[in-house]
């Protein structure tokens, strides 16, 4: 009986269809908003912003109806449906419009859209449609390398990687891919998050992928987090060598295709250090990491990505912040974010984004464009599952637009209000403030005759300098105050934290196409301590597994540093290796007396004929107990 009054309940519930011809109920700030209506009881019909100000409302009878509230400023807003059975709810936004926003300019905000993994092909275009209508121009994706290619040699025809590469490129979307885990057919013990047994499957893998997406595939990244277990349980020696192997590899096909080293989840630890040590400056083209945390604390976690650059001698390579983003706990009864948790978003998006820019930072890409339920609990995404906007994906379309360029210049120096100028464009410069609590005032100065206050949700107002001085206000959200470039006269503090960035031009003479790897057995991997734990007073044996990505025949010489209180041999020296070829050598390592409790390094050399230093490898050793 209960369930069938609840039919009959559902049955009587009134109809409602809501629907406008703009993808997502997204409009541009050039147009009305227009929607076809139809219910089959009397209704009320109330329009809100982001404030909750009513800026709408009517009563519409039964039936079918157009509902024009006309043109409405950019802002996120929602439409309640109420008739006397519920009120159904739709969420719209108004954006500014962005034609040119490709102006022959790099810009420096982006977002991580996952297309290929997070929507069905056939949303493929309306997903690519409401990417670009908020003006970046970068996207990362992601690919699977078992899905491209079934068995060794055996590729794929048309895959969904395919499809959404030309479908990003035709709405002029730079696609930037990224793969994390090796397909079953590459190993022995089947772990996706291990590296493949033999390095040339990932070199065939780089060159085909470099062939198949020439064109379509802007940049690529050499594996996705593998400093977390959650990506790989490898040590960063190991990465080293695929990292070298992979970019020797997409650089044969396309020198001019950047390649970005593996995005860190965490600040720089010991596994990145692993990695710097073993002279991969000249094996990728830029630099990338992740956060997820308060924007208080990105500027912190930038700096200390910085000082690892630094460190190695590496401080002009680019850096992109490639997952940044506010993870929201949803409710228990609710599989999308509350209006609320939506605001939250919209205010973190522009302070994150700024302080980012501002701590050296290129390139910001916000994780994520589309909806994403992360194991059922955290909501990620500008866009809800019905692809309508959210208050942050309008929020990101104004940061976009308000940016720009988004080129750093410096700061001001205001008490307690956060205040960053940046190149807007070739003629505009726009300062970006806020507070952390309470209204504050301030003034600049400044030598121009207007300027255009914009505040987080794309509201804009024209400001008139008094007597060269701009009287403003900030608060708790971020306003954009655009000007002509260089008119303001305040001084300016250039505090940029990094030398500025450049991708050097590939040269294959300056690279070695000899690559090591060593092949511990995989009990002894540490990936805590970063560190290979052996068996104490006993023979350790560990492949010494060399490789030659060159064109010629290699002949040299392999030497091992062995650390204090180690001592052992390999059992041969010599290395005579074809082009395209691997050979495996086998080092026999035992502790002495003199051993100690804590990790050394172990060090193998690859000497070339002339007796010169062709290439090595670093990792860190100890005894086990």
């Amino acid at each position: 009986m209960v369930s069938f009054l609840a039919n009959l309940m559902t049955m009587l519930m009134a109809v409602v269809e809501l629907k406008s011809e703009k993808i997502g109920n997204v409009f541009t700030d050039n147009e009305p908003v227009e929607f076809y209506i139809k219910t089959d009881v009397d209704s009320y019909v109330t329009i809100k912003n982001s404030e909750e100000k009513i800026v709408f409302e009517d009563k519409i009878s039964a039936g079918e109806h157009n509902l024009n509230p006309g043109k409405l400023s950019r802002n996120h807003y929602i439409i309640y449906i109420k008739n006397a059975d519920e009120v159904k709810e739709y969420r719209f936004g108004v954006i500014p419009y962005m034609e040119e926003s490709s102006a022959g300019y790099d810009k420096s905000v982006a977002s991580d859209v996952a297309m290929s993994w997070l929507v069905g092909a056939e949303r493929f275009k309306d997903l690519a449609h409401l990417t670009r209508l908020t003006g970046i121009e970068w996207v990362r994706d992601r690919i699977s390398w078992g899905e491209v290619e079934k068995q060794r040699n055996e590729w794929a025809d048309t895959t969904r990687y395919d499809t959404s590469a030309d479908i990003q490129n035709s709405y002029d979307l730079k696609v930037y891919q990224v793969f994390h885990a090796t397909p079953g057919w590459a190993q022995v013990e089947k772990s996706s998050h291990s590296f493949p047994d033999d390095l040339r499957d990932a070199y065939n893998f780089a060159v085909q992928m470099a062939k198949r997406f020439k064109g379509k595939v802007s940049a690529w990244e050499i594996w996705n987090e593998p400093d977390i277990i959650v990506f790989s349980d490898e040590l960063g020696d190991s990465y080293s060598a695929l990292l070298k192997t992979m970019y020797i590899a997409f650089k044969s096909v396309d020198p001019e295709m950047p390649i970005l080293i593996c995005s860190f989840a965490m600040e720089p630890g010991e596994f990145a250090e692993t990695i710097f040590q073993n002279d991969v400056g000249k094996y990728f083209d830029i630099y990338n990491y992740h956060i997820y945390d308060d924007w208080k604390r990105h500027s912190e976690r930038a700096d200390k990505h910085i000082k690892l650059l630094r460190k190695y001698g590496l401080e002009s390579k680019p850096i992109w912040l490639t997952e940044a983003g506010r993870p929201i706990k949803r409710e228990p009864e609710l599989l999308e974010m509350t209006s609320q948790q939506e605001l939250d978003v919209a205010n973190f998006l522009p302070k994150a984004i700024a302080t980012s820019l501002s701590a050296g930072v290129d390139k910001y890409f916000w994780f994520i464009l589309p909806y994403y339920r992360e194991s059922d609990v955290m909501l990620f995404g500008l866009l809800r599952n019905d692809m309508t906007p959210t208050a942050g994906y309008c929020s990101f379309a104004v940061c976009s637009y308000a940016l720009g360029k988004g080129k750093y210049i410096g700061s001001l120096d205001l008490t307690n209000i956060y205040a960053y100028i940046f190149e807007r464009n070739e003629n505009e410069d726009v300062l970006v403030f806020w507070s952390d609590d309470t209204e504050r005032t301030f003034r600049i100065q400044c030598n121009t005759d207007r300027a255009i206050l914009v505040d987080f949700m794309g509201s804009e107002s024209n400001v008139v300098p008094c007597d060269g001085v701009l009287n403003l206000t900030a608060n708790n959200s971020v306003k954009y105050l655009i000007f002509p470039h260089s008119a303001v006269t305040e001084k300016i503090k250039v505090d940029s934290p990094k030398a500025k960035s450049e991708i050097n031009k590939y040269d294959p003479k300056e690279i070695s196409h000899l690559v090591l790897r060593l092949n511990f057995p995989r009990k002894c991997r540490d990936k805590k301590s970063e560190t290979y734990i052996l068996q104490k007073d006993s023979i350790n044996k560990i492949d010494v597994e060399i490789y030659n990505f060159g064109n010629n025949s290699f002949n040299g010489r392999l030497g091992v540093e062995f650390p204090k209180g180690w001592q052992g041999k390999i059992d041969e020296h010599e290395a005579n290796i074809p082009s395209m070829d691997r050979i495996i050598k086998t080092l026999e390592i035992q502790n002495t007396d003199e051993i100690d409790s804590e990790r050394t390094p172990l060090k193998i050399k690859l000497m070339n004929e002339s007796g010169n230093l062709e290439t090595f490898i670093v990792c860190w050793i100890k005894v086990k107990g």
